[in-house]
């Protein structure tokens, strides 16, 4: 019988090696995932910064 303590670890493990497997699969589009993360933060920012621009005016 496994303790809750044992339990938690063993799923830490599993989490991360299923993390691990995901990045070694998808390796290829990561760089392209990173920069439309990017590019949607910048946008969020300009959607944000708008109004104080207009209203500048």
């Amino acid at each position: 019988m496994r303790t809750k303590w044992q339990q938690i670890q063993m799923e830490d493990a599993t989490m991360i090696a299923q993390i691990k497997t995901a990045a070694a699969r998808s390796q290829d589009t990561l760089l392209g995932d990173a920069l439309g993360m990017a590019s949607l933060v910048v946008l969020l920012m300009g959607c944000l910064y708008l109004p104080g621009l207009v209203q500048g005016f």
